[in-house]
């Protein structure tokens, strides 16, 4: 007892033990805590992560839609010009063919 020191001396002594669960019941009940603290912390990381990959999931969808719409707006632009240009020569077709049955 000599070599294991104050460690040796306390343990004989019933007021150094009042840290310690009395039953096995209560070992139980604190592990059973311990477990749920745990997986609580668990299930909140994989929430936490699972929100980040949603919200990461709905800004690339936000910015492929925006990228669509531009796009759209973009060939729009260029089929009105089309049209506009295509109009144009149909009208100045007319107008050639005209002033051809009227010079003859």
């Amino acid at each position: 007892m000599q070599e294991l020191g104050s460690f040796a001396k306390g343990f004989g002594d019933p007021t150094t033990q009042t840290n310690t669960p009395k039953s096995m019941e209560e070992v139980v009940t604190e592990v059973m805590k311990t477990n749920k603290i745990a997986k609580l912390f668990q299930t909140m990381a994989i929430v936490n992560l699972n929100m980040g990959n949603f919200t990461l999931k709905v800004n690339i969808l936000k910015l492929k839609l925006a990228i669509g719409e531009k796009e759209k707006a973009e060939l729009q632009e260029e089929l009105d010009k089309k049209t506009k240009h295509s109009k144009g020569y149909k009208h100045n077709v007319e107008i050639w063919k005209k002033s051809r049955v009227e010079v003859e």
